[in-house]
């Protein structure tokens, strides 16, 4: 029983197998895949002509009767089950456009390591039934193979809604290539809050030793550089040496921003290099805001450190990303917590959030602010000089700019955060926006703040349930 106001009960689906060449078998991938979805997923089925003629025997689909014969036995089958996969030889046949007929889903498979054919290439495309349905793209990687490269290509050949890789001899990413084509994915949501944003680091760590599985990972702000990094397989050594060296915040005069963004850039060129979002085991996207078009992007594709420069751009903190006449800022100002974009994907049916809240009001038994709303900046520095003064309490400008900038966003994530079916809620209270000093502490306070709530949550029990079905 998922917690959430948006459990979905997912409706029978059937998907084809279309091979974009001739070297691709598809048959062992859906023996594959219909044994992994049958494990604790879903039932399922896999149907070629074979198995048509060992039920029916060999029939003639020219003819009327025996044609009717098939869709209703077909209708039949689909009924009995949750997800039906079919497969036929890539060539145009009556059984090739049957298959597309009764299929809601077209996987495109391809072998990852080869250059890819254009579309009008693969005959299955070309057929008038192939118009409707939804085209997702399924890259087979090699076992040795330790990054997928050259995905930009394949994405360029073929117009689908999602992309996947799955690493031949993988379990774990076939469990999760399974999830995903049944539309049954387990998506994760990150929220931002710059500095503390660290914790989600955590948070996976925790997930990972619970067996608590997530099939695509989404963030906003600095949630998006955490969510990427997951979804890049950085493992804890990884995080703790990249997060060592915090980015270096190169403070500038205030006329487009008052820091450059040069630290910010060198930082996440070191940690992401070259790496394109679409060459990532692990589906993974973020929210970026179009100053130009006043609408919020997202981003799954595209070179990762340039995009997440832009995902982190806070305004008035960093400089925006410009491209062209595009104008990019950091999605978080439009939406904090990014959960509705997540729900919108078809292949999506679960979804765990993990919700940083940063509240301005101070300790239990802390003095007021000392101060009615008039005071010199000169002020505060000799107080902050001065070791004898008792200390002032006032709101740091850092915190009067993200919360002026996230208004129109607060108000959208009161409303999304209760779309999740599972959510995690971390209080941090005594770290700041650009406290990156703190980030070691931030990702073990992550980790403990979840132990305590993996049972309230219910995500132990749900995750323990799955397993046990296993």
């Amino acid at each position: 029983q998922l917690k959430g106001i948006t459990t979905i009960n997912v409706a029978p689906l059937s998907m084809v197998l279309v091979p974009t060449s001739a070297a691709v078998d598809v048959r062992p991938l859906a023996t594959q895949l219909t044994q992994a979805l049958n494990r604790d997923i879903a039932t399922c089925l896999h149907i070629d002509q074979d198995y048509v003629a060992a039920n029916l025997g060999l029939l003639d689909e020219a003819d009327h009767v025996q044609n009717r014969r098939i869709s209703e036995w077909l209708g039949t089958i689909e009924s009995e089950h949750d997800v039906i996969i079919y497969t036929a030889p890539p060539e145009d046949s009556p059984w090739l456009r049957r298959c597309l007929r009764q299929a809601d889903k077209i996987v495109l498979v391809g072998a990852g390591a080869a250059a890819p054919l254009q579309a009008e290439w693969v005959p299955a495309l070309q057929l008038p039934e192939a118009a409707e349905q939804q085209r997702v793209l399924l890259l087979l990687q090699a076992a040795a193979c330790a990054q997928p490269q050259g995905t930009r290509d394949w994405l360029a050949a073929f117009d689908v809604a999602y992309y996947y890789h799955l690493k031949q001899d993988s379990a774990v990413q076939l469990q999760r290539v399974a999830r995903l084509l049944a539309n049954r994915g387990i998506g994760l949501v990150l929220t931002g809050g710059g500095a503390r944003g660290v914790a989600h680091a955590g948070v996976s760590k925790l997930f990972k030793e619970h067996n608590i599985p997530f099939d695509v990972v989404c963030g906003s702000s600095s949630g998006s550089v955490i969510s990427t990094a997951i979804a890049h397989s950085w493992d804890a050594e990884k995080f703790s040496r990249l997060l060592s060296k915090p980015p270096k915040i190169r403070f500038t005069i205030p006329f487009a921003a008052i820091s450059s963004g040069f630290g910010v850039q060198k930082w996440l060129d070191n940690a992401f290099g070259t790496l394109n979002l679409e060459d990532i085991w692990l589906p993974n996207f973020f929210p970026i805001y179009n100053m130009r078009t006043s609408e919020l992007e997202t981003r799954d594709r595209g070179r990762a450190s340039t995009y997440l420069r832009a995902s982190t751009a806070l305004p008035g903190l960093c400089p925006p990303l410009v491209e062209g006449h595009d104008v990019y800022l950091d999605g978080g100002v439009a939406n904090f917590m990014p959960i509705d974009i997540m729900r919108d994907r078809t292949d999506i049916h679960t979804v765990i959030a993990v919700d940083i809240v940063s509240p301005i009001k101070g300790k239990k038994g802390a003095a007021p602010h000392t101060y009615d709303g008039r005071i010199s900046g000169w002020k505060i520095l000799w107080n902050k000089l001065n070791p004898f003064s008792k200390r002032l309490r006032f709101v740091p400008l850092g915190t009067v700019m993200l919360n002026s900038i996230l208004v129109a966003s607060i108000k959208s994530h009161k409303h999304t955060r209760d779309m999740a079916d599972f959510k995690i809620r971390l209080v941090v209270s005594d770290v700041g926006l650009l406290d990156f000093d703190k980030a070691d502490y931030m990702a073990e306070f992550g980790y403990e703040e979840t132990k305590k709530q993996l049972e309230s949550s219910g995500l132990t029990a749900y995750f323990s349930n799955q397993s046990a079905a296993a």
